[in-house]
């Protein structure tokens, strides 16, 4: 296959709308059609898409079903863009068209669902991928690249959080428990994702959920090891209450590498090594020995100017465009960063290959156990979840019923 891939859409909503934007910027792939509930929103989309970066205009269809674009020859591949409930059940449609399937992060609403998707795109050989887009990003694979190369020696601490806040209310996607919602599947699988895919496989070792009264997950707090024996700790946090710091940090031996905020965009990071020290040696900011009582004795001018506001401040920025805080790394992009997914996506339709290496469904699958450990609170010593599980939790049977988007 040579052409451009044709895409199509199920679904239309805001991250379809992103995913319309940013095919514009690839050059591999055009909009081809458009499946949607709502005809008035569909048309949206397909105008967001009309035209390429380079000003060609490009043919898109309006399908009223997922079946007739499942069964159109003019659609190459498909991009799930629904309410997570609808995930699994539309990817398995898909892949009995034989359709390539790109589904929306999460891929499905627990493991079993996970597993159920690999097993039947394994035996039917249709690729199929979740879009966690953020890692295809040029400066996350450079992270990545830095921390095989040893930039930072062994990876000992990796932290990360992903928050900001949502309305918790009925009919609400991200939020809404009956469509799949929470901030445990919505915020924390991408720092679950790209905790993974930067040490390798993790194993939990505790976790903590705030719930709000009708049950939805608001707030997560997880603990977990990876890395080569599992030497790294980590520590991820996710919230629809409040906004968090939003940083990736992964901290060796050697030095310290920061996706900066909010690190799912990858804008940027620093590279930040340390001094070697001696065994033996103390580490810089530590003491062998309680410190003497300080003498007391009346500060001088120099003294009370260091320690003032306005000189802090300015120290603080200081060290903020200094080598104290590392080497920048990183370049801007056009577009909202989906482009980079999509043409990776694409050249893989192109090559007939049935999974990613980058994002491949047994990731996926272990991602959505750990994700459905911390919901559950497996992972927390006996008597210790104090987790309030709602009143008449839904079923998976009842989730899939949810309408179209």
């Amino acid at each position: 296959m040579t052409s451009d891939i044709g895409w199509g859409i199920i679904g239309a909503g805001e991250i379809a709308k992103r995913f319309a934007r940013d095919i514009r910027l690839c050059s591999g792939s055009r909009l081809a059609g458009v499946a949607s509930r709502s005809s008035e929103r569909a048309q949206g989309l397909m105008a967001l898409a009309g035209t390429k970066a380079g000003g060609k205009a490009t043919d898109c269809a309006y399908f009223e079903t997922y079946a007739a674009m499942l069964a159109s020859p003019e659609i190459d591949a498909i991009y799930i863009a629904l309410p997570t409930a609808m995930h699994v059940p539309v990817t398995l449609e898909a892949i009995a068209a034989g359709k390539p399937v790109l589904c929306e992060k999460p891929l499905s609403l627990d493991a079993a669902e996970a597993a159920e998707v690999a097993k039947a795109a394994k035996a039917a050989s249709v690729l199929v991928m979740e879009a966690m887009w953020t890692r295809f990003l040029p400066n996350v694979i450079e992270a990545r690249a830095l921390l095989n190369s040893g930039a930072i020696g062994t990876p000992l601490h990796l932290q990360a959080s992903m928050g900001f806040p949502a309305d918790d209310l009925p009919g609400k996607s991200i939020a809404d428990p009956a469509l799949g919602g929470g901030a445990i599947r919505d915020l924390g699988v991408y720092p679950m994702s790209l905790a993974q895919y930067f040490l390798g496989p993790l194993e939990l070792s505790a976790a903590q959920v705030r719930h709000s009264s009708r049950g939805t997950d608001r707030d997560m707090s997880a603990v977990l090891r990876g890395g080569a024996a599992g030497a790294c700790l980590v520590s991820l946090s996710a919230s629809h209450s409040g906004v968090l710091p939003n940083r990736l940090e992964i901290t060796g031996t050697e030095g310290r590498l920061t996706l900066e905020a909010p690190f799912l965009c990858g804008l940027g990071g620093r590279l930040q090594r340390f001094a070697p020290v001696a065994e033996g040696e103390n580490r810089p900011g530590t003491v062998a020995e309680a410190p003497a009582p300080a003498v007391a004795h009346t500060r001088s001018l120099k003294t009370r100017l260091k320690q003032s506001k306005p000189w802090r401040r300015l120290r603080h920025l200081l060290r903020g465009l200094g080598a104290a805080d590392g080497k920048a790394f990183g370049s801007v992009y056009e577009g909202t960063g989906l482009q980079f997914q999509i043409d990776a996506f694409a050249q893989l339709v192109r090559q007939g290959a049935h999974e990613s290496d980058l994002m491949p469904l047994s990731e996926s699958v272990e991602i959505a156990v750990l994700l459905e450990k911390i919901a559950q609170g497996e992972a927390l010593p006996k008597g210790a979840n104090t987790r309030a599980r709602p009143a008449g939790g839904t079923s998976s049977k009842a989730k899939r019923a949810v309408g179209q988007g």
